[in-house]
């Protein structure tokens, strides 16, 4: 799936978009992650279709890498996090893309990002879907997880855990917590 076919249906649904234009993938990897692994990353072009959200801090983001003097879509970001789309049919991939902005837009999805400050590492990241009852990856998965975060330590977890950093956002909310 080319660029142009995401952008008409984009323009078709009056979502504000922009493009930034990267010289390499590496270059685009730097922008969207604290601490990217950049071993696989390529030297081609990359072209970004950005969706900002009222969040302020992160945005949909569409990875589009020049091969042959097309720009094909490999991924798709929501700040840190990045929906897996590698098994989507081409047929329905479009449709799935669609479906995934409008959550976000909806304030259906939250995430939570974590990162360990010392080491200069990623540790790992969460979605919830707010709309589900999902014990762990639901609404209440989400403020269980936010509850966790938010307790503060005890004596020996000051001394003796990571110092972490949990980004949780949401379309329309962005905290960072230290710890």
């Amino acid at each position: 799936m080319n660029i142009e076919s995401v952008i008409k249906m984009i323009e078709s649904k009056e979502y504000e978009y922009f493009i930034v234009k990267y010289q390499s993938e590496t270059d685009f990897l730097k922008h969207i992650y604290k601490f990217p692994d950049l071993k696989d990353s390529s030297d081609c072009s990359v072209k970004a279709l950005v969706l900002p959200c009222k969040n302020n801090h992160k945005n949909i983001e569409l990875q589009f890498n020049e091969i042959n003097g097309e720009y094909v879509f490999v991924e798709m970001l929501f700040g840190d996090f990045c929906f897996e789309m590698y098994d989507c049919p081409e047929e329905i991939l479009l449709n799935e893309i669609m479906r995934v902005i409008y959550q976000v837009f909806s304030d259906l999805i939250a995430i939570i990002v974590q990162n360990d400050i010392k080491n200069k590492k990623w540790i790992g990241d969460d979605c919830y879907y707010l709309i589900e009852d999902d014990p762990v990856f639901g609404e209440p998965g989400f403020f269980n997880a936010l509850r966790r975060i938010q307790r503060p330590q005890n004596p020996f977890e000051k001394m003796f855990s990571k110092k972490k950093e949990y980004e949780i956002y949401s379309y329309s909310s962005y905290q960072s917590i230290i710890k």
